[in-house]
């Protein structure tokens, strides 16, 4: 066989498994349609971060700067979900709107952090 399949597959509809959680097997062209694969998509994000603190002035007296900041720069930090797959702000397929919603294994936002130093003479 040239094809594998989940071991999910293997609680599908039958009628010798009439409570299969699985749509019955078929190789029709067309997509079975099931609520199997629905689920909440809610989540919390902690997107982006920024802090930042200046040095006291009379600190930087000694080394002749006028401003001296310390910051640091996150983004895509935390996601609390329940949801099963990478992202819950999935992907919509070819920019087609019919298809919003629908997760097409995109992969995750990238995390990003940014250390910085801002200095004024």
């Amino acid at each position: 066989m040239s094809l594998n399949a989940s071991a999910t597959l293997l609680d599908r509809y039958s009628e010798s498994n009439p409570d299969g959680k699985v749509a019955r097997a078929t190789n029709a062209p067309v997509a079975q349609v099931t609520d199997r694969y629905i689920e909440s998509g809610s989540f919390v994000k902690l997107k982006n971060l920024s802090l930042g603190y200046n040095l006291p002035k009379a600190l930087l007296e000694s080394i002749h700067v006028s401003q001296l900041r310390i910051y640091v720069t996150a983004q895509n930090i935390l996601t609390w979900t329940d949801y099963s797959g990478l992202d819950p702000e999935v992907n919509f397929f070819d920019n087609d709107n019919t298809k919003q919603g629908i997760d097409y294994g995109a992969y995750p936002a990238s995390k990003s952090y940014l250390v910085g130093l801002g200095l004024t003479f």
